[in-house]
């Protein structure tokens, strides 16, 4: 993650998650939704995998397996690892994001690399992806994934893309995932900002960043 403005509100997260486990309650189970003074801003907590994982505990904000791991890039800096080595099995890391009647659209970007994925055969959606469902006030769900991978994509790279809400969406589930195939996979600066117009937004894609 490179550093920027929201990594000063990451570091009071840290305080906050440091007085957690001091005793004072668990803050990692739900993010924390900000919207100021009508300006979108990131609604993902701990997007850049920045917060320290204290040993035996899950990774800050996020509800994450097993196979789900921070880990440091050669800057010092850190990024979130999945690795699935069974069709039996899968590896996801999820946050949830409550959605404000006004919002449109969310912005989402993320960069990615997949230096392996083999899908699974059972079924077409069993393989790399960032999973992304979302429940109206009525509980009915419904899927937007944003980026999938079914083929290896082994060199870092910035993906964007926007999604439009649905009628009366309140709720939205965000999922890192290699469901039920084989791989592995590396996820950094996780951004979700919620657009409250409805201005249209093409889905883009920049491979125009640096690599680690």
């Amino acid at each position: 993650m490179k550093h920027s403005p929201r990594t000063v509100s990451g570091r009071m997260a840290v305080a906050l998650v440091l007085a957690a486990a001091l005793g004072h309650g668990s803050l990692a189970a739900s993010p924390q939704t900000v919207i100021k003074q009508g300006t979108a801003s990131n609604q993902i907590e701990n997007g850049g995998f920045e917060m320290p994982v204290v040993a035996g505990q899950r990774i800050p904000f996020w509800k994450a397996g097993a196979n789900c791991t921070v880990t440091e890039h050669a800057d010092g800096t850190f990024y979130l690892s999945l690795k699935n080595e069974s069709h039996e099995t899968s590896a996801v890391c999820n946050q949830t994001v409550e959605i404000k009647p006004e919002w449109k659209k969310l912005k989402i970007s993320v960069r990615a690399r997949v230096p392996a994925v083999v899908p699974g055969t059972k079924e077409k959606w069993h393989d790399c992806k960032l999973a992304l469902a979302i429940d109206d006030v009525n509980g009915k769900r419904t899927y937007h994934h944003p980026f999938i991978w079914k083929t290896p994509a082994p060199e870092w790279k910035e993906y964007t893309k926007i999604v439009d809400l649905p009628k009366d969406a309140r709720k939205a589930f965000f999922s890192f995932a290699i469901f039920n195939a084989l791989g592995s996979a590396d996820f950094d600066d996780f951004v979700v900002e919620p657009l409250l117009t409805d201005e249209s937004g093409a889905s883009t894609e920049n491979s125009s960043v640096k690599k680690k």
